[in-house]
């Protein structure tokens, strides 16, 4: 489900031609990156990212193809971590459940495809609670260092995942505080120091960038921060639009578990999130520790994305959350051990199962951005006729044309920047759904969309004025059209 025409449904736009251009033109300059993205907050991640898709980027000659595949076999990867997680926490019947349900989940299948740096962060914060998971149960220390490493790659993909820290800290808190043995106290101490070793040697690149640069994003991070934190404390009237946020974000979460459909549906998946959330605690287990820590670390997370007012709609803010409903959920069908129960939580699956794979097709439009940038760039190599020119996106999905400039630079295009204004060829690209005709668009005056690294504010973006260019022809296509323009005080 997720590799299904996976070159038509992945999402390739401004973002990820960024992240491509960025690490294309390192390795070309025959340099390692230091640093990742940059975020919309002004604060670039860590390398990780990059080092991730670099060796499937080099295998498929630089085609995006290439690390779109091994992201996304990361999310499949998530499916058997759910599976071998919920069976040692909660036992085999609700594993199977919740894997079924995980597996199938339109919105879980969404967030696995494509070339994001967020997405793979499920994928280590299942590998951080394998990690867990092997010290404290199996009391295998050894596990501390791939713990370190797991948690540094985590942290260095995308900036709200810093929140990581928090949970695994109270962990190692707990453990230690629990053990009364003086000699392995020490050796936690010794394994714990092995795994902060790894963690700041994976980090070693980004602390170096961080050097060269006056540590400038490690100050906005700060910033960032203080500023949420430590700015007017809330008002009695703030206080329940924080809540309702909350709220927001939980429903969001556990509506994971059916695809846009009926309210009816999206109201039971909020219940029994409640219910997965509390009723374990009134049920004597022999070891409820792991259901106590998930819910731990997922109301603490909630608590911390109130301060991200855009994760209702970014809900990528929150991927550090992304499986831990589905591992409550095995929680919740552990507690019963009524057969009338389980074949409760059984057809309740099958049923939920079945509703998504049968919306399936519906909640995976085809977007084919990879297959139009591909046309577009070829469209203009065509028109160009081999001359240096700029480009220019009308889009209403991307602010930013680099996925555009990375396809044509691939292509060996002499692709210029507009902001220059020394090219004689310009081409407006656009992508909307309804494009301008040729008379309006000519009297004009459009803003640059190269924004490398990032967009800047609309008032310090470059206009071109197609006033002072003249259209030669346009072509057509069924998802948009490009404009050719030529500056008639340049020679071709």
């Amino acid at each position: 489900m997720r590799f299904y025409r996976i070159q038509e449904t992945a999402i390739f736009l401004g973002d990820q031609g960024r992240d491509l251009i960025e690490v294309r033109e390192s390795l070309l300059a025959g340099k390692i990156p230091l640093a990742g993205p940059l975020s919309n907050e002004g604060v670039r991640a860590g390398p990780a990212y990059y080092y991730l898709i670099i060796p499937p980027l080099i295998i498929s000659r630089f085609h995006p193809l290439g690390p779109i595949i091994l992201i996304t076999l990361l999310g499949v990867i998530n499916i058997y971590l759910i599976y071998f997680l919920s069976s040692r926490f909660f036992g085999t019947f609700p594993s199977i459940l919740v894997t079924c349900l995980y597996a199938a989940s339109p919105e879980i299948i969404r967030q696995s495809i494509g070339l994001w740096n967020p997405i793979p962060i499920p994928f280590f914060n299942l590998l951080i609670l394998l990690s867990l998971y092997r010290i404290q149960k199996e009391r295998k220390l050894a596990w501390f260092v791939p713990l370190g490493l797991f948690l540094s790659f985590a942290i260095q993909l995308y900036m709200p995942a810093v929140f990581l820290l928090w949970p695994i800290a109270t962990w190692f808190l707990c453990l230690f505080l629990k053990e009364s043995s003086r000699e392995k106290r020490s050796d936690y101490i010794k394994w714990l120091f092995a795994a902060g070793l790894v963690f700041f040697i994976c980090l070693l690149p980004f602390l170096i960038f961080q050097w060269q640069n006056q540590f400038a994003d490690l100050k906005n991070f700060l910033l960032f921060f203080m500023e949420k934190f430590f700015s007017k404390p809330p008002q009695a009237d703030k206080i329940n639009p924080s809540l309702r946020t909350s709220f927001t974000i939980f429903n969001l979460l556990f509506n994971y578990f059916i695809p846009q459909g009926p309210k009816a549906l999206a109201n039971l998946a909020s219940v029994f999130g409640l219910t997965a959330l509390f009723l374990p605690f009134f049920k004597k287990r022999k070891d409820n520790f792991w259901h106590k820590y998930l819910v731990f670390w997922f109301s603490s997370g909630l608590a911390f994305l109130i301060f991200y007012q855009k994760v209702i709609l970014n809900p990528h803010y929150a991927s550090f959350l992304w499986p831990l409903p589905f591992l409550l959920f095995a929680s919740l069908a552990s507690c019963f051990a009524q057969k009338w129960l389980k074949k409760f939580f059984f057809a309740l699956t099958l049923s939920l199962v079945i509703f998504n794979l049968s919306h399936y097709f519906k909640n995976f439009p085809v977007a084919n951005s990879l297959d139009q940038a591909e046309t577009i760039a070829n469209s203009i190599i065509d028109m160009s006729k081999n001359q240096p020119f700029s480009i220019v996106l009308l889009s209403d999905l991307s602010t930013s044309d680099a996925h555009l400039r990375y396809i044509l630079k691939l292509k060996g295009a002499k692709i210029e920047s507009v902001k220059d204004g020394s090219a004689s060829q310009l081409f407006v690209i656009c992508t909307k759904n309804i494009c301008p005709i040729p008379e309006f668009l000519q009297n004009q005056q459009i803003a640059e969309t190269e924004c490398l690294p990032v967009c800047p504010k609309i008032s310090e973006q470059k206009t071109v004025n197609l006033k002072n260019w003249r259209l030669l022809s346009n072509e057509k296509f069924p998802w948009g059209e490009v404009f050719f323009f030529q500056n008639p005080h340049k020679n071709s």
